[in-house]
């Protein structure tokens, strides 16, 4: 008969919490923007929740639902519904990416501008901010969609 004690690595129970995504998402991180061409961080950071959140999820049912709701009521007058034009759809999109950014903020107390005016936090001003330029909607719209920058491993 063997006395010797073996040491072996007793594996912890998996828990599916630990990548609760919407928990992540709704939690949020602070996405640091870069510059556009040199890709240097600049002194500006933004709070984001991500696709998984509340947030994401009751904007892109709103819009939905207003979809169909048009659609809708177009059939009923026996009518195509009207489609989106362009215009209309990049303001959606702008939307649904500012529901995502839910404060921001700039280093050292200093206020966060566009064009030479102060921009302080408000739903309409994160849109404005998306609408006016592209390249800061587009960081939004890549760390929202990153799970990765909600579920630290």
């Amino acid at each position: 008969m063997n006395n010797e004690v073996s040491s072996v690595e007793v594996e912890k129970d998996f828990d599916f919490s630990e990548i609760d995504t919407v928990a992540a998402c709704n939690k949020g991180f602070e996405l640091q923007l870069v510059h556009p061409s040199t890709k240097a961080p600049l002194k500006v950071w933004l709070k984001i929740v991500g696709k998984d959140s509340d947030a994401f999820n009751a904007k892109v049912a709103e819009q939905r639902n207003a979809d169909i709701r048009l659609a809708s009521e177009a059939a009923k007058r026996g009518k195509q519904p009207k489609l989106k034009t362009h215009e209309e759809s990049k303001r959606e999109e702008a939307e649904l990416l500012a529901s995502c950014v839910i404060g921001f903020r700039c280093a050292g107390g200093s206020y966060v501008m566009l064009k030479g005016q102060k921009l302080l936090y408000s739903e309409a001003n994160v849109i404005k901010l998306l609408t006016e330029m592209p390249s800061i909607k587009e960081q939004v719209d890549g760390a929202v969609v990153n799970l990765e920058n909600f579920l630290k491993g």
